[in-house]
């Protein structure tokens, strides 16, 4: 069995408005693709990696 840990920054979902946060500033910030996080996180799922940061700006700072 692999567990992958996925460590992404804030990722473009519907979390933000149904959590009614849309008005933090994390809320209105630029967010990552949830594609590319996903897609990120299977490549290194199946590379049998136990983790995987998703290489973004976002994530950098």
């Amino acid at each position: 069995m692999t567990i992958t840990v996925l460590m992404a920054s804030a990722t473009e979902t519907d979390l933000f408005e149904r959590a009614e946060l849309e008005d933090t500033k994390l809320g209105v910030s630029e967010k990552d693709d949830p594609a590319e996080v996903a897609r990120e996180d299977f490549e290194a799922l199946m590379a049998g990696k136990d983790h995987a940061v998703v290489d973004s700006f976002n994530n950098k700072l």
